[in-house]
């Protein structure tokens, strides 16, 4: 009688390991796609406009670049420089320091000086060393005060088109075309950015979830 063998594989038994990783695969993809779909899904439905009380601050913060990056120039400048100044006015030793922040700073300054009904030169002419101290607090807090007025006023606006019972915002006549598709545009910029990282998130963790219950159940 004659008996044959196998040449290639004496003892009959697969490489497991290569088994297990070409089936792990199939589920790590799988994991991935119904992950990324999950996760869109979630950052779709996601309320970045309103919390319990009213229009979310970080939604009109983006509303408010997107309308000073449309305004030109001098508008962003006003506002950056405002802003520079509220950071470095402490700072500030002597009258000579003042000068050279309100040189670096000439937009906010005019602004600021046409309000007082002064020039920026006419305003320094009143700055000595004993009440420097106290004309930076003025300084200061009329930046501040500035910006929270506009910003205020911005998120009053998107408060005005939003309807709580459709969750939708709504046209108005009372509010510029320009204030409203700055909203509109920031809403679906926020959107898009929401589901591409809810979506990522998800997709990676669905990855490695597939992949290891795939390898703990073979």
């Amino acid at each position: 009688m004659t008996y044959s063998y196998s040449v290639t594989n004496p003892t009959g038994y697969q490489d497991v390991s290569k088994v297990k990783q070409k089936s792990s695969l199939p589920a790590a993809a799988g994991g991935l796609v119904a992950g990324g779909a999950i996760g869109a899904f979630i950052g779709f439905k996601k309320n970045s406009i309103t919390d319990k009380t009213g229009i979310k601050d970080s939604f009109a913060k983006k509303v408010e670049e997107r309308l000073l990056n449309e305004a030109g120039e001098t508008a962003k400048n006003i506002h950056n420089q405002g802003t520079n100044i509220i950071k470095k006015i402490d700072k500030i030793k002597s009258p000579e320091d003042l000068k050279i922040l309100f040189e670096a700073n000439k937009d906010a300054v005019k602004d600021m000086c046409s309000q007082l009904k002064q020039t920026p030169e006419e305003f320094l002419q009143t700055i000595t060393s004993d009440n420097l101290k106290q004309n930076k607090e003025t300084i200061k807090n009329w930046f501040i005060a500035e910006h929270n007025n506009k910003f205020q006023a911005i998120k009053n606006k998107i408060q005005f088109c939003w309807n709580k019972d459709t969750k939708k915002f709504t046209q108005s006549k009372a509010i510029k075309d320009n204030v409203y598709d700055a909203i509109i545009k920031t809403q679906k910029s926020i959107k898009k950015i929401t589901v591409i990282k809810y979506g990522a998130i998800a997709a990676a963790i669905g990855t490695i979830t597939g992949f290891l219950v795939s390898k703990f159940t073979q």
